[in-house]
């Protein structure tokens, strides 16, 4: 049905969490490979997949991701030469040197085993109720691509950015975006001339401002996901403290009054404060909330939950919600208990 497609793709669903318990399928499984115990259950089928196509169709190319609990390949894993791989990981974390290191390894793994290597990775919020916020270093972007290009085998990426259709937080990553584009153009391509030419084309007369604005949100997130001692993503908090929000609420507040109120340069700039402005609201509420506690009292069972006394949740800004949730905690000798209602 179509004659024209290189790579089809044979990838398990979203979420493999588990696997077929008989007992042939749950020896496959490989306890102590980190984000690898289904490789040898997954790999295993793709190659056989694609050995069997090649007889019939050998220009074509079977293609898996390697994600969750099939993104690191064992190291006696012989792939078929018509399988092409898409590795799965997050080029935001990428400043983050435990998290670098982790990722690096497994890519090199796979260009080992493979001439046919893709990438996916994730232009969205690393955290959904703070859309708007920006996340990712357009300097460790350029650093990854030149890596990936490197390795001679990489034939391309895919670039989540949406779903169903639609873009999300395009306004906030746009310029992370134009970075990606240009640097897979050319990968020597002076990541700082490429960051002059968008200010400059993009805004205009606000250039400066704007410059201020995403160079404060850029040199944060390095310097912070940098001293991040685990391979996660730092928490939204720990990347925008208070100090860092005013220097680049101000600077759109300057960049408005830089250009015509009527032109396309304060539409863009609106669209990125429409984005940023109530992020960066409800993120100064969380702070100003702390770290809210709630005490567990010691019972005698479970089922004296129902007698401690309940606490109430409260909206990201500390406001009492529309319709409230209440949490009694409690422990005893070998459990600790939580009632919700």
């Amino acid at each position: 049905q179509n004659p024209d497609l290189k790579i089809f793709s044979v990838m398990p669903g979203d979420g493999l969490f588990a696997i077929c318990h008989c007992p042939d399928c749950q020896a496959e499984i490989i306890k102590d490979l980190p984000h690898g115990r289904f490789s040898r259950h997954v790999w295993g089928f793709v190659n056989k997949v694609a050995k069997k196509v090649a007889k019939v169709f050998p220009d074509k190319l079977i293609g898996c991701c390697a994600y969750e609990d099939y993104l690191n390949p064992p190291d006696d894993l012989v792939l078929e030469t018509n399988v092409a791989v898409m590795i799965c990981y997050h080029r935001y974390n990428m400043h983050n040197p435990a998290y670098a290191k982790k990722i690096h390894k497994i890519i090199d793994s796979w260009s080992a085993k493979s001439k046919n290597v893709y990438t996916w990775n994730y232009y969205l919020s690393w955290v959904t109720t703070f859309n708007g916020l920006l996340d990712g270093s357009p300097r460790q972007f350029q650093a990854d691509y030149k890596r990936l290009v490197s390795s001679g085998v990489w034939k391309g990426e895919f670039m989540e950015s949406g779903y169903h259709g639609k873009m999300l937080d395009l306004e906030t990553r746009h310029p992370l975006i134009y970075v990606s584009a240009r640097t897979m153009w050319d990968p020597d391509t002076n990541v700082e001339e490429i960051l002059n030419e968008y200010y400059r084309l993009f805004y205009g007369p606000a250039e400066k401002q704007m410059r201020t604005y995403y160079e404060t949100a850029f040199g944060s997130y390095e310097q912070k996901v940098t001293s991040t001692r685990n391979d996660n993503a730092p928490a939204p908090e720990f990347i925008y403290p208070p100090a860092t929000i005013l220097v680049m609420e101000k600077a759109l507040e300057e960049a408005k009054k830089a250009v015509p109120a009527d032109s396309v340069y304060r539409r863009r700039i609106d669209k990125v404060a429409n984005a940023f402005l109530p992020a960066a609201e409800k993120l100064k509420g969380f702070i100003r909330l702390g770290n809210p506690k709630i005490t567990a009292d010691k019972i005698s069972s479970g089922n004296m939950i129902s007698k401690v006394v309940p606490s109430s949740f409260v909206g990201i800004n500390g406001e009492t919600p529309e319709h409230r949730t209440w949490v009694s905690a409690g422990y005893d000798a070998e459990n600790i208990y939580f009632r919700f209602y």
